[in-house]
This record gives C-alpha cells, structure tokens and sequence, in this order.
C-alpha cells in the first residue's frame, strides 16, 4: 500500500485540497475519462488537474467573480470538475446544473435558478457556446448572463495564494430538481463538506490507493460528493463514465470496473436491477469484480431482490454479498447520513407486512411478511431522532417516525429562503431539544441500524392503511413479464440521495 502524504494533515480544506496534493504527489493519477465505447480518453495527474485548477481560478478572480454565483452549464467530465474546483479555490458559489436539451420546462428551472441565486455568470465549455446561445435567445433572464469557457479564463496563478474560507463560507449551492415547486438552493457550506466527508471517506471504504470509477451525473450530490470530492479529498483515482453509458449498455459500467480493478463504485437501486437484467449470462464472460469492494447502494427502500440477484448473477465474476454498502442520505444534510459496514452483508429484518403499513415494526416470518433492509448504521457526526411529524415526540420502541437529523454536516439551509428553512432546518422536539433537519422520510432504527420505509407526502392511507408507493410498484412489476423491472416509478424513492 502507498502511503498517503497527507494523511496526517489536519487542515485540509475543498478550497486548496488539489494544489496540496499537486505539491505533495504531483505525477499520481487523479482522474480518467472512458467514453462510451470504452475506450480511455484522457488521463490527468495531479499535478495537472491542480495546474488547470488554479489557471481556472486565477481567471474567476481576475474578472471579478469572487463572492458571486456562477451558473455551471457543463457535459459531464474533466471540464465540470476544473471548473467546479477553480470555484472553490477562488471563492465563486458554484451553481452546477444539468446541461439538458431544450425545451420549457428545462428553461423555466434554470430561469427560476438564476433569478432565486442572482447568478452573474454561466460557466461552460467553449463547444457548448453556440448551443446554448442558441437555445437562450428568447430568455432575457439567460442570454443576459456572460458565457465564459476556459479560455475566457486562463490566467497567471501566481497570485492566488492560500485563500481559506471559514468553515460557515458557503461552498455551492445544491438546488432541488424543481418537480413538484420552485427549485429550492441548498447551501453547503466548506464546514458541511469537510464533517460529511469523514463520514463517507472510512465508511465507504476510501483511501490513497482507492480506484473510483463514477457514471452518475457530476451535478448531482452523489455523483459530486460521493465520488468526485471525496477521491480529490483522498489522493484517490477516479474514472468517469459518461451518465449514459449506464442506460446505452450496463456492461460497460462493470466492465471499467473490472479492467481499471476498482474498489468503489456507487449507484441506486436501479442500476445494479439492470445489470442482471440486460447482461445475459452468455454476456458476462471476462468481468472480473474481484476488486470491488464497497458497491455502494443509495436506494430507499433498498431490495433483498436487488442484493441477491446481483450477488447470483456475479458470484462466479468475484462478486460478494458483502460488497453491497447500503447507505441514507439527503442533499441537506450534505450528503450521507447512515452507511453500512464495510466487508459485511447488508442487515435484513423478516417483519409482519400488515404492521408495517399500520405503522409499526413487528418481526415476522412466513405469509404476510416482508423483508426490509437496512440502510447501514448513522455515522459521527450525524445524529438520527426518529420523531412523530405530528407532535414532535420521539417515537416509542417500534413506531415507524420520520427521519430527523442533526449534527455539522446539515446544510445551513435554502439559499434566501428563511421561512422554508426554519420549517425543514430548524424543527425542535416537544421539549425543545434541537434544531433538527426534518427529512420527510420514514423510517426506523434497529440495533443501530436505520431502516428506510417510505415518506410522508408520498404514504397513501387506504382503509386504515399505509400503502407505500414502492410496494406498489414492486407488486405491479411482479404481476406479469411484461412489466419491465425499473422501468416506472411511482415515487423518487431511488433517486433520493440526488435530486
């Protein structure tokens, strides 16, 4: 094992990590790309990623743009992540959003985003200016804002020096997906990054000899914080796959993780569903998964099905049921919440069906059972109150209650909205002990384990019943083999942890 040089330093910070590590071990390896072919398409070091870093920053500071939001309009690679970085090193709020197709409702949220963050600029890629130029023509809100590529922004790093923001600085902003209301910015702070990636780096099994390889989309929390963050933080190696490679062939994904032998790779439920599903066995021939040691699952509900069919269809391929790592997490509390233990198979309980949907967790086994699985134990610093939405008290032994959280990594709240964060920030308990996160998620934990059951606005009463929308699903896509596995969604139950 390679000894990490930092390892020791106890003043590491998102903001300068990469110029750090770009003195420390400059020649390492710090990103790859694969394009959806499969084929390597770029390789940077250290060294290199922390010299395009601070040129990045360098130019930000240079036009001015320290102390403002900049809207990040980015295809998922290399360029997110420079200029993701250059934001934390010059003090610039990054805004990172998906760079979709035109249409309405696409425009109406990045109009609602820029207008609720005051954005004063769009950061993207030289190739993408025409486009977008194009695409924002009939929005004033839009085509007002500068367009800067990096070229725009290449200037001498020289005097950037060591520019440390204070732990409340805001880092970027995390805004909601907009589905169901206006698009809501989550404030995650340097101090929020730091104390969730103690959680995520030793429980998900990070080091400086970890290979990473991420398809999910770099906007999103998980695919950010969980894996582009975390492996900078750590001195690790991180391949990224094009997002949709995923959905075009799922092998590929497997297939990096086999030829680059990576031990992490994170995804939810749906992604592991489709690769017993799309990879015939006649087709797994060659993957080795030997190496993977922390497959990191950040669906709720979490499916034994999933866990065992996976483990089934890629046991002969080095495939363990203790590689599964179940995690729980949410965008305001930064990130992850619970995390399973690593080299351990998931925790599963066999409980009464019927109490379940009354509300209660009763241990059961036979007909009129269900099996729920662990989302992995709460992690220091975070904290987990299993509360009553209703009078605010903590739940008695095997009452179901919402999900609340506490602790230094919950974001400080909803970009300039100060009622709404008072309401999901600032819950107190009847006897006053708080704040809280309220999470609006329902759940339970056992001997330390927290066990994810559904959430609140999306529980449907039917005759004295809670009726869960996964449940649901899952029967109506066990009712027959036309109904295709993942392919509808009655709730965001596997997107939580990113939307």
């Amino acid at each position: 094992m390679a000894t990490d040089p930092l390892a020791k330093a106890d003043d590491r910070c998102f903001s300068d990590i990469l110029a750090q590590r770009a003195a420390a071990h400059p020649a390492k390896d710090a990103l790859v790309v694969v394009g959806t072919d499969g084929t390597e398409k770029l390789r940077l070091s250290y060294g290199e990623l922390g010299a395009q870093v601070d040129r990045y920053a360098a130019g930000l500071i240079e036009r001015g743009l320290a102390g403002q939001r900049a809207l990040m309009l980015f295809e998922p690679g290399v360029g997110f992540v420079v200029a993701f970085m250059a934001c934390l090193r010059a003090g610039v709020t990054a805004l990172p959003c998906h760079l979709a197709k035109p249409g309405r409702s696409t425009w109406d949220r990045l109009i609602a985003i820029v207008q609720d963050s005051d954005a004063a600029c769009i950061l993207t890629e030289e190739a993408s200016i025409p486009k977008l130029t194009g695409w924002f023509a009939d929005s004033p809100e839009l085509s007002s804002l500068p367009m800067l590529s990096p070229g725009d922004l290449d200037a001498d790093p020289a005097g950037i020096g060591r520019q440390r923001p204070s732990a409340d600085t805001p880092a970027f902003l995390q805004y909601t997906s907009g589905s169901t209301g206006i698009p809501k910015g989550t404030v995650v702070t340097f101090g929020n990054l730091i104390a969730n990636a103690a959680v995520i780096g030793p429980h998900c099994g990070f080091d400086f000899d970890t290979i990473v390889v991420c398809w999910l989309p770099p906007y999103h929390d998980l695919g950010l914080i969980g894996n582009i963050l975390q492996s900078l933080l750590d001195g690790a190696l991180c391949v990224l796959l094009p997002p949709v490679s995923l959905v075009q062939n799922p092998r590929r994904w497997l297939e990096t993780i086999s030829r680059y032998r990576a031990t992490i790779s994170m995804a939810p439920n749906f992604a592991y569903e489709l690769c017993v599903r799309r990879i015939l066995p006649e087709k797994r021939h060659g993957l080795d998964l030997s190496s993977w040691r922390s497959a990191v699952n950040a669906a709720e509900p979490i499916r034994a099905s999933t866990i065992d069919g996976l483990v089934e269809a890629y046991r002969d391929h080095g495939f363990r049921g203790e590689t599964f790592r179940p995690v729980y997490g949410l965008a305001e509390a930064t990130l992850m919440v619970s995390v399973g233990d690593l080299d351990r198979p998931a925790r599963r309980l066999s409980v009464n069906a019927s109490a379940v949907d009354a509300g209660r967790i009763v241990p059961a086994s036979g007909a009129g059972s269900r099996l729920i699985i662990s989302s992995g134990k709460v992690r220091a610093p975070q904290q987990v109150a299993i509360v009553d939405p209703d009078s605010h008290r903590l739940c008695a032994g095997g009452a179901i209650g919402e999900v609340w959280v506490a602790g230094p990594c919950v974001a400080s709240g909803y970009w300039r909205r100060p009622e709404v964060s008072a309401q999901t920030f600032g819950a107190r308990l009847a006897d006053g002990l708080g704040p809280f996160l309220r999470t609006g998620d329902l759940g339970i934990v056992i001997d330390d384990e927290l066990y994810i059951t559904g959430r609140i606005k999306e529980v449907m009463i039917v005759r004295g019943r809670n009726l869960y929308p996964q449940d649901i699903e899952a029967t109506v896509q066990s009712a027959h083999d036309a109904f295709k596995p993942a392919g509808g969604r009655c709730s965001r139950s596997t997107a939580r942890m990113e939307r």
